[in-house]
């Protein structure tokens, strides 16, 4: 299985130093950022699996930059986790408008690592659950493609909107049976 990527997001280099650190400790690839401009050029270039911002920085703080990550529908389902030295509510709300999670410095590393585990494996149980949807999706595309031609060789009527099969001589076919008749599968034996 392949190792998690993080984007780390944080203007004080030893704050950034400690994450990459702490998290690479713990079986996380970890790529590191100073601010909001290097984030969206690491995001352009490499695929995360998720984001830990700080919440005060120059320029763009890390609702700003959780906000334009959320317009980019690349994006949108990416696990973003904001980290803040405030901790009133009102920053609490305004962050959780924008990011799955927010915690509060001093960080308990056991609770980040946990957070990041389950945003985590949300995120990869949606993706898993998207491209099921998706084949699903090229399944019903391909049936429409070759239907026309598997009518055809089926015996399809259009108006009746299902199979008919002619039965094989000596076989009845039950009256309700929209299939006709029917053959039943063998096992392996011979009769």
């Amino acid at each position: 299985m392949t190792a998690s990527r993080i984007l780390v997001v944080d203007d004080e280099p030893s704050a950034r130093s400690l994450y990459v650190i702490t998290l690479e400790s713990q079986g996380y690839v970890v790529d590191a950022a100073s601010g909001a401009r290097e984030a969206l050029e690491a995001l352009q270039h490499e695929t995360y699996d998720l984001l830990i911002t700080d919440l005060m920085m120059p320029h763009v703080d890390g609702i700003g930059l959780a906000r334009g990550i959320r317009r980019d529908p690349q994006f949108v389902d990416m696990p973003i986790v904001l980290i803040t030295a405030l901790d009133d509510r009102e920053t609490r709300i305004r962050a959780l408008e924008v990011a799955d999670a927010v915690m509060t410095k001093p960080l308990d590393m056991m609770e980040l690592y946990l957070r990041l585990d389950m945003l985590i494996q949300g995120r990869l149980r949606v993706l898993a659950l998207r491209e099921r949807i998706q084949l699903s999706e090229n399944s019903a595309v391909i049936a429409k493609v070759i239907t026309p031609e598997v009518d055809g060789i089926l015996g399809v009527s259009q108006e009746e909107d299902m199979i008919t099969i002619a039965p094989r001589a000596g076989r009845r076919t039950h009256p309700s049976s929209k299939l006709g008749s029917v053959r039943p599968l063998r096992s392996g034996r011979s009769r």
